[in-house]
């Protein structure tokens, strides 16, 4: 019986890191007065503590702001409240036990705080938000994602309530992005796709084109997971909606990995005309952006489901074409083009043709580090060898016994036995 090497695919999603736009742009948009708290109160954090900037908020007839800093930066047992959602930001407590604000923040929040409780005094629902996406905004900069979390809900609150279109735009692509980090992989969609409901028309390319790489991201996660659990269904309509998603933003690269675990999930379903359809366009992609690799894939996979499919010339016509253009830039798909070559000219009883292929397969196998593949390149040549030397042998046993005896107390080979 044959072997082949187990099945890898690369996934350049492997989660990639979050698009640099998002980052610079979900807190940009409506960030007014972050540096000038940063700077003007950064020398003040290292002789104040939270206690006496505490108190000065209740000095300036500020007491909603005092009550929102103390419960920010005091242990106010929490833990039993059930955290809010994007669509409920108003349910968050202030408090949050499990991340305490450092005393680097603590001059940021203050001075933030006082602003919002102007705004509210006033009814200023832009101003309410602009200070709360702020201090999401520092809270994300500085790792606290609980706190960045908690005031990106209040900003969103504040937007909705004032009929600000803009910051809830900017609020809900920010908590996309913290919600993402966090591994919230649901609320995190929530979030980038109501951004894109927002967007509608509006000249925010960048921020769009933010929302659409998270979005592929959350959604090729998705699809892995469901993978994973068997649920191939639900794992290509992830993928169909993350095609949606990457043609908006044409990254070919993401594109091509898209339609390779499309053909890929085809074939274990059986689906194989579907599947080719899928390795065709990996393959065209690849060849655009030179990735070898990805071709060796897009090649192996369209191989596969001609062999399943039973036309043997384009399966092995795939594999040829693959190792004539690639010449050892790939190994590893070299070393898979060869073994399967090998088994297809062995399922044809072209045993010769066969050998030929798996010794390549070993060759190639050696240089890669890998035992298991070296194994397999190991057992495949010597049952294609002894296949295509078996009627040799079958002569021996049953017309030239001496010849048979002189072989195996010698252990020379029999052909050359005479």
């Amino acid at each position: 019986m044959l072997l082949a090497p187990t099945r890898t695919h690369s996934r350049p999603g492997e989660l990639p890191p979050i698009h640099p736009a998002a980052q610079a742009n979900a807190s940009k948009r409506d960030v007014k007065d972050y540096g000038k708290a940063a700077d003007g109160y950064g020398a003040e954090a290292k002789l104040q503590d939270k206690d006496e900037l505490g108190i000065s908020l209740l000095v300036k007839g500020q007491p909603q702001a005092f009550i929102d800093f103390f419960s920010l930066t005091h242990d106010t047992n929490t833990s039993a409240i059930k955290p809010a959602s994007h669509e409920h930001p108003e349910e968050t407590p202030p408090g949050n036990a499990a991340c305490q604000v450092d005393s680097e923040s603590l001059p940021v929040l203050s001075r933030q705080l006082i602003r919002a409780e102007g705004g509210k005094q006033r009814g200023d629902h832009r101003t309410i938000h602009d200070a709360y996406h702020n201090l999401g905004h520092h809270f994300q900069q500085v790792g606290n994602l609980s706190k960045a979390l908690l005031f990106y809900r209040r900003s969103l609150q504040s937007a909705r309530t004032g009929g600000y279109e803009q910051g809830e735009m900017s609020a809900n692509l920010a908590l996309g992005l913290v919600y993402q980090h966090m591994g919230d992989l649901e609320e995190a969609a929530c979030c980038h796709e109501r951004f894109l409901e927002l967007s509608g028309d509006q000249d925010v390319q960048t921020d769009s084109n933010a929302a659409f790489t998270s979005l592929v991201q959350v959604y090729t996660k998705k699809a892995e997971e469901e993978e994973k659990q068997g649920h191939t269904e639900a794992a290509i309509d992830y993928l169909k909606r993350c095609m949606d998603f990457v043609e908006q933003v044409e990254d070919t690269v993401a594109m091509g990995h898209i339609n390779h675990r499309l053909g890929v999930l085809h074939q274990q379903r059986g689906e194989y005309q579907k599947a080719l359809h899928f390795h065709s366009n990996h393959l065209n992609m690849s060849r655009q952006i030179r990735d070898q690799g990805a071709e060796g894939q897009a090649y192996c996979g369209m191989a596969e489901c001609y062999e399943a499919l039973n036309d043997m010339p384009k399966a092995i016509l795939s594999l040829e074409t693959y190792l004539d253009i690639s010449r050892m830039q790939d190994p590893e798909g070299q070393a898979r083009a060869c073994c399967n070559l090998g088994i297809i000219y062995y399922n044809q009883g072209k045993f010769e043709q066969s050998v030929t292929y798996f010794e390549k397969f070993f060759e190639v196998a050696r240089t890669l580090g890998n035992q298991q593949v070296l194994d397999i390149a190991r057992i495949n040549l010597g049952v294609a060898r002894g296949a295509a030397r078996m009627n040799e042998y079958m002569l021996v046993v049953q017309d030239d016994l001496p010849a048979l005896l002189h072989w195996k107390n010698n252990r020379m080979p029999f052909w050359e036995v005479a």
